[in-house]
């Protein structure tokens, strides 16, 4: 396949539909059925699986997707590392985010960033964790910010700060005078398993405070009670402080609580306590441009952590 052809497989498998990638792409759905009839007839074997009208890769399929993100990566990388070998003036970089963390992050480092470079135009993607992953990988992003406690071998991670996961509690939770003080923590910690009768707020599935919330239950050893689900971790510990349940946040979040009249309850769980990282993800062995640099930089010497 050409990196276009690249481009094509992957767009489809990220979409799902050939409607969804046809219009990302700018083509016509047959352009794309056709392509990926010619590619299978030349592997020999199936790319995807049609299941209800969505594309799905197969295991070879998802290998393919692997090796495509890669390459596309390195592709961009060095157009990127030419441009500059040879004078040309970046004028813009592509960095993701998290809906809560660009809210504590851009307005301290972009006005800074934007002193040092005026002409730099700073392109901002809002997404997941999991799917700014994604984004870098196939080269849509230069770099992206993230919290995460797992980490791909095809991204290089550069540290920003370790913190811990929190529990939120309601402010009038008498269970609270129970936290125990230890040295590990600068919260009282208490043990999950006493709140196997409580209710949970939870975030969605795609969201790295579920996962991590998932775990942390799996090690207690019960499924907690969720009584619903909200992204908006504002709108998650709002609840929390009206007393409607407990919840999980990272512990940089925290100050998002000030925002109520109510100040929840914060404890440390988990045995040893659970810590996560924000980190500036970018692509293994790429090219990172001064740009790029400058602002992960930026934002690893304290601006908008």
């Amino acid at each position: 396949m050409t990196l276009q052809e690249m481009q094509y497989f992957v767009s489809i498998a990220k979409c799902g539909t050939l409607t969804g990638a046809a219009k990302e792409l700018y083509l016509t759905q047959p352009t794309l059925s056709k392509f990926i009839a010619a590619q299978e007839k030349i592997i020999g074997a199936p790319l995807f699986k049609r299941v209800n009208n969505r594309y799905i890769p197969t295991y070879l399929g998802q290998r393919y997707l692997e090796r495509a993100q890669a390459i596309l990566g390195l592709a961009h990388s060095l157009d990127l590392e030419i441009s500059e070998l040879l004078g040309s003036h970046v004028d813009h970089i592509s960095l993701g985010f998290t809906a809560m963390r660009i809210a504590l992050t851009l307005p301290d480092v972009l006005p800074v960033f934007k002193k040092m470079y005026p002409n730099v135009e700073v392109d901002i993607t809002v997404a997941h964790s999991m799917e700014l992953e994604e984004k870098v990988l196939n080269g849509s992003l230069d770099a992206a910010f993230i919290t995460t406690p797992a980490y791909r071998k095809d991204l290089n991670y550069e540290m920003i700060f370790n913190e811990e996961f929190l529990l939120a509690a309601p402010p009038n939770w008498k269970g609270g005078h129970h936290g125990i003080l230890t040295s590990q923590s600068r919260y009282p910690w208490v043990d999950l398993c006493t709140l196997k009768n409580e209710p949970f707020i939870y975030q969605p599935a795609m969201t790295r405070n579920r996962q991590m919330a998932d775990k942390l239950f799996l090690q207690a050893g019960f499924l907690p009670k969720v009584v619903v689900e909200l992204e908006n971790v504002s709108a998650c510990l709002g609840l929390v402080a009206s007393g409607y349940g407990f919840s999980f946040v990272s512990e940089s979040l925290c100050a998002v609580a000030r925002l109520s009249d109510n100040m929840p309850q914060f404890f440390s769980v988990g045995s040893p306590p659970f810590t996560t990282s924000y980190c500036g993800i970018y692509r293994t062995n790429s090219y990172l441009s001064k740009y790029t640099r400058c602002f992960i930089n930026l934002v690893k010497n304290g601006r908008g952590a």
